[in-house]
């Protein structure tokens, strides 16, 4: 099943580092690759960028980090709320759902 990626300009750091991981590559190198397929909003490359670079400082270059390596249950579905998240059309709705998904305790990792 392909992965569905965000538009350009709804990505997050978070984000980021949730789905860097389906392609098994650092939050780093997915960064540039989304700016070479013009995937990502050219403003939110620095800030993104930044943002990895930080946490390279605090941790000698550790790898920045959300979730873990294993595709975990749900995982996809939890992308889809965040990624929903961050369009204004649309995210009353996805607040709903987020809030059912919470209520029946819907694993989220």
């Amino acid at each position: 099943m392909p992965i569905p990626l965000p538009l350009p300009l709804h990505w997050s750091y978070v984000l980021l580092l949730r789905i860097k991981h389906r392609f098994g590559i650092s939050a780093e190198s997915f960064l540039y690759r989304l700016e070479e397929l013009e995937l990502i909003d050219p403003a939110l490359v620095e800030p993104l960028k930044e943002k990895i670079y930080d946490h390279y400082d605090k941790t000698k270059f550790g790898e920045p980090d959300f979730s873990k390596r294993l595709l975990t249950p749900n995982g996809r579905l939890w992308d889809l709320v965040l990624t929903g998240k961050e369009v204004d059309d649309g995210r009353d709705e996805v607040m709903k759902i987020e809030q059912t998904l919470k209520k029946w305790k819907v694993v989220r990792k």
